[in-house]
């Protein structure tokens, strides 16, 4: 992109210029030349003159909406709540550079907006130590390489060493989660990223072709004989806030009509999504199993209990 930017000041440009400008070598340039062509940047040379781009090319200025401008500041502003402190800095760099290109209008939009937002931490959490792997996940996800981590147990605290391979990433309840197939088991396991000690990359590249993420969690919760849920809303609405506590693969089945969505889900704890559904505070009915029906119950009553010894501790 540099060296596109550069061919775009000016009229006729020299490998050789190039290669000075960026410090590498005329090879180098060449090839780089050979890759922007690729891409469909129509690029022309001539000879003992030098490479320029075909007469009424260039990229569209980059223009931004107050509502796009907003989004960008709410990423900002809550991304040092779910990520490490080496993404927290990539994003700022970005957001930096896209700045630079606003309008003076634009720019004074952002400024007194972002003077005006903040995000607090709602669990006190260190996320610059807990999410610290990120980035090298994200490279291994995207460079197909296994990596060596040693892990922490939720439940037994035992730690072990292991070899994964990370296929997809996703953030729930505060929480980053890396689903691998590992080589331990022999299987997909789903990791809390938290709860890496630590993690080493390797050049080893995977030895397996993966199948798409909703097939390998459907695939994990019927081996782990998943509980069959189906569920009512009274709209779209409030299916999507409940939605959103769902992993991709657990939705079997869903059913629209004018007075409601009927969904059924595979889920592996009937209590966990007892909670989430009472958490939610949308409104919903439990068509089946009646031991989610006891289980959301049971959680409400739980709720509702510790609300009332904090009530009466107030008096």
């Amino acid at each position: 992109m540099a060296i596109f930017i550069h061919l775009q000041s000016k009229r006729v440009v020299q490998a050789r210029e190039l290669a000075q400008r960026f410090d590498v070598s005329i090879r180098t340039i060449y090839r780089d030349m050979r890759s922007l062509e690729n891409a469909g940047i129509p690029i022309a040379a001539e000879t003992g003159k030098g490479y320029f781009l075909v007469e009424g090319y260039h990229l569209p200025p980059v223009m931004f909406t107050p509502q796009e401008i907003g989004a960008l500041l709410l990423a900002e502003r809550t991304a040092g709540m779910f990520t490490d402190s080496a993404s927290q800095a990539s994003l700022i760099s970005a957001l930096t550079k896209i700045k630079a290109v606003l309008k003076d209008a634009q720019k004074d939009w952002a400024s007194a907006v972002e003077e005006q937002m903040s995000a607090y931490n709602p669990q006190a959490m260190d996320t610059s130590q807990t999410n610290r792997f990120i980035q090298d996940l994200q490279n291994a996800l995207y460079e197909k390489k296994t990596l060596e981590i040693r892990y922490r147990s939720l439940k037994s605290e035992r730690i072990t060493q292991r070899k994964i391979e990370p296929v997809h990433m996703y953030f729930a309840g505060m929480y980053w989660y890396v689903v691998a197939f590992c080589h331990l088991r022999d299987a997909y396991r789903i990791f809390r990223v938290d709860q890496i000690e630590d993690l080493q990359p390797t050049d080893l590249d995977f030895t397996h072709t993966h199948p798409p993420i909703d097939e390998i969690l459907r695939t994990m919760l019927e081996s782990k004989a998943g509980h069959c849920v189906i569920l009512r809303f009274p709209d779209e609405l409030a299916w999507e806030a409940f939605r959103n506590h769902l992993l991709p693969g657990c939705i079997l089945k869903t059913e629209n009509s004018r007075a409601r969505v009927e969904v059924t889900v595979l889920v592996d704890s009937l209590p966990v999504i007892g909670k989430w559904l009472v958490e939610s505070g949308c409104e919903y009915e439990i068509v089946q199993p009646d031991e989610l029906k006891a289980a959301a119950r049971q959680y409400a009553l739980e709720m509702a209990d510790t609300y009332q010894q904090r009530a009466e501790a107030l008096e």
